[in-house]
């Protein structure tokens, strides 16, 4: 079981119902263009209707996409995986992505946000960055001890999601944290079992974190000669 020490702040409120295509095509055409990233990511702690938040959430997904590869913009599949960066395909399905527990939304956004924020130079999105994913540890945690939360590919995104921050932020400027991550989503992808990644998103969370283990074996492997 991942244990990670946090400390609780606002929670993000999360939806009342499951996001739905139809109503998130709507709402983004009622509101595109009218909102700018830089304030986005601060509506997100208040937003209670699903399909705003929705939009909200693809936009901040789409521009951290976008600065990564402009290709990805309108993306709704993944690309196609390399070695450099094969943990983008299951990152690159997330704005057309039906379900978003809460856990999965805060490390997600923690991520996209730590990044604008390096890019744009804009230090106030970097921190909030931070909000964003000791809150997605609190949720985790409590993803993790729930019965109908902890197998589901939205619990294996969030954990694959902190990793990713850990590599991207490092906000103890330590590893340890990282090697916790790792430790802990190995546990949890053996745990849930082949059947587990039988769907589309499930497999491609399965490539990017064997991947990520093979890598990380043959570093351990050549260290350990050095």
């Amino acid at each position: 079981m991942l244990k990670v020490e946090t400390k609780e702040v606002a929670p993000i409120t999360p939806p009342n119902t499951p996001d739905s295509p139809a109503h998130n095509a709507q709402a983004l055409t009622q509101i595109e263009g009218s909102i700018s990233t830089k304030d986005a990511y601060s509506s997100l702690w208040t937003i209670n209707c699903p399909s705003t938040r929705s939009v909200y959430r693809q936009q901040i997904i789409c521009e951290f996409l976008h600065c990564i590869d402009p290709r990805t913009l309108q993306v709704q599949t993944p690309l196609t995986p390399s070695k450099a960066d094969s943990w983008k395909s299951w990152f690159t399905m997330l704005p057309s992505h039906p379900n978003f527990t809460t856990a999965l939304e805060a490390t997600v956004l923690a991520i996209c946000t730590a990044k604008l924020g390096r890019v744009n130079n804009d230090p106030a999105l970097v921190h909030e960055s931070l909000k964003f994913y000791i809150q997605g540890l609190w949720e985790l945690q409590k993803a993790l001890y729930s019965p109908e939360l902890m197998y589901k590919d939205e619990t294996a995104a969030s954990c694959m999601a902190l990793i990713g921050y850990e590599v991207m932020e490092c906000p103890d400027k330590t590893i340890t944290a990282w090697v916790k991550h790792v430790h802990g989503c190995a546990r949890l992808f053996e745990a849930r079992g082949p059947d587990a990644y039988s769907s589309e998103f499930g497999h491609e969370l399965f490539l990017a974190f064997r991947q990520m283990e093979v890598r990380n074996s043959i570093l351990a492997t050549l260290s350990s000669r050095s």
